[in-house]
């Protein structure tokens, strides 16, 4: 994420007193930011879980996720790399209006070939249910879509809106899933 290490030795040296673990704290979220979202999402869904299904479908449910955040990290990081970069150029060329267009464009250039991945695990390797395969689709494109939008606000040097796109994301997973994928089956709907 350009940018945001100069902004963390910024931190870091202000004298100020915490920080040091004020910046290594930003590091760890930039850094790790979804997979401790994905993490917490996971066990605070299976405690919800526990006792209510199947120990077998839970686990299964676990695999799902990871598989899930790594495909759409590992599809976006091309296109997020390369648009990071782009977005910098714009900026220090004082360009700020292709700001807009190139969120969007990054966007889709993200999310169409994570589908694609997706697609092809969930359906030709896992030979997932149709229902849980699209169920698990819309989960990757809104991962690779933040993905996007965290690495571009981290070229914006915006460390407070990276990590309430990851808490607010989480907080949206949880809910989400316990409302709409595990609803029917838990009487929460």
């Amino acid at each position: 994420m350009a940018g945001i290490g100069f902004r963390l030795d910024r931190i870091m040296r202000s004298g100020r007193l915490g920080a040091a673990s004020a910046a290594f704290g930003y590091g760890v979220v930039l850094a790790a930011g979804q997979w401790l979202i994905a993490v917490i999402g996971i066990a605070a869904i299976s405690i919800v879980a526990a006792g209510r299904l199947d120990r077998a479908l839970i686990v299964d449910f676990r695999i799902l996720v990871v598989f899930t955040v790594m495909l759409a990290m590992i599809a976006t990081a091309p296109v997020v790399l390369s648009a990071t970069r782009v977005m910098s150029d714009a900026l220090f060329d004082r360009a700020p209006r292709k700001l807009p267009g190139l969120l969007a464009a990054t966007l889709m250039t993200a999310t169409i070939p994570a589908l694609a991945l997706g697609g092809l695990v969930f359906f030709g390797i896992l030979r997932l249910d149709i229902r849980l395969g699209a169920g698990a689709l819309l989960v990757l494109s809104l991962f690779a879509q933040l993905w996007v939008v965290a690495g571009l606000a981290g070229a914006l040097q915006q460390v407070g809106w990276v990590m309430a796109a990851y808490v607010l994301g989480g907080i949206a997973s949880v809910i989400g899933a316990v409302w709409a994928g595990f609803g029917a089956m838990l009487d929460f709907g």
